[in-house]
């Protein structure tokens, strides 16, 4: 399928994660450049953070992304042999996908990705009353404020950080010399991430569109005054290549 021939795509998703990414724009006809605008570094919980979860006992692990699974598997798998039997609910089929893969038991599938959707979500379909909290430094407050604020009992856990990565230099360059129409962002913090590299960087005369992975993403691109941000009904890669699949096209005729 070639429908996105003729664009091109900055990727700005972590190195770990790009090339798959990458993999799935160029299966579509896009031309594809990969310069990571976040860094994610893996967190180790202390004694006392392991036991405080396992104590906690949650009805329910939510998981947010694939990547927020990983972790979780990752930390939680080798040492907490209680942890596969927690039942799981995860954000969008991918991330569901992914937490089987690990052998994590998802329960339930969330179609919506914001966290007031989400918990709204969670609390007209409850999965028990205690909901563990996963995912990285930069986590929002707002689902475990709304849970609770619904009568849940939520923990968070940090499992990882993301750090900004300035691009600069021979990347800036090559940037400039690949001329993207769309920038991919999987995370409000790629947003902000571009918000705060220098000037030269920041301009991007070529770009036409912003694409996001989820409306949470869409909302810290609109904040920060970007346009236009097109963004799927659903979260996930899958729907974010469609929906960009679908502006092309129009913007094609």
């Amino acid at each position: 399928m070639n429908s996105l021939r003729g664009l091109r795509v900055w990727v700005t998703r972590p190195v770990a994660q790009a090339a798959a990414s990458a993999k799935r724009w160029q299966a579509r006809g896009a031309t594809v450049h990969l310069a990571p605008l976040i860094g994610i570094h893996p967190l180790e919980l202390s004694p006392d953070q392991r036991r405080a979860c396992e104590d906690f006992g949650p009805d329910c692990v939510v998981l947010s992304s694939p990547n927020v699974a990983e972790h979780f598997a990752r930390v939680f798998s080798p040492q907490s042999p209680g942890a596969a039997a927690w039942r799981c609910a995860a954000v969008g089929s991918r991330t569901a996908a992914r937490a089987e893969e690990l052998g994590l038991r998802v329960e339930m599938v969330a179609s919506r990705a914001t966290a007031e959707d989400l918990a709204a979500e969670l609390l007209a379909h409850p999965v028990g009353q205690r909901y563990l909290l996963p995912g990285g430094d930069r986590q929002r407050p707002v689902l475990a404020e709304r849970l609770g604020a619904g009568g849940a009992s939520t923990l968070r856990c940090t499992l990882y950080s993301n750090r900004s990565l300035e691009v600069g230099g021979e990347e800036v360059e090559r940037l400039r010399d690949f001329e993207p129409q769309v920038v991919a962002f999987y995370s409000p913090s790629a947003v902000e991430s571009l918000v705060k590299q220098p000037p030269a960087m920041r301009a991007c005369p070529t770009v036409i569109a912003w694409a996001t992975v989820g409306e949470t993403t869409a909302a810290a691109a609109r904040r920060h005054g970007l346009d236009p941000v097109l963004s799927p009904d659903s979260p996930g890669e899958g729907p974010l290549i469609e929906e960009v699949e679908r502006w092309w096209i129009e913007a094609q005729n």
